[in-house]
């Protein structure tokens, strides 16, 4: 996959050609590459790639990331999805 951002508000912090990520990940980094200003370089659960705190790639392992989003949840599914009601 390849991700170019073309004259971005902000410079990497660190080497951007190498992070592990998930496309949660591009939410916060494409705001801060407008120039939004995001506190603690977080959104939700996606990181901006612009700084040099972990991506929860990183940080977690694919691995271990993959098995906890994977789990069920039965408030998403009563709530958000309107299973069961």
């Amino acid at each position: 996959m390849v991700n170019c951002f073309i004259n971005s508000a902000v410079t990497p912090k660190g080497k951007l050609n190498s992070r592990d990520f998930y496309a949660m990940d591009m939410f916060p980094t494409i705001l801060a590459s407008l120039g939004a200003q995001i506190e603690g370089d977080r959104l939700g659960i996606g990181t901006n790639l612009f700084s040099n705190k972990l991506t929860l790639a990183e940080e977690l392992g694919d691995k271990y990331f993959t098995k906890e989003v994977s789990k069920r949840s039965e408030f998403y599914d009563q709530t958000i999805l309107e299973i069961g009601k």
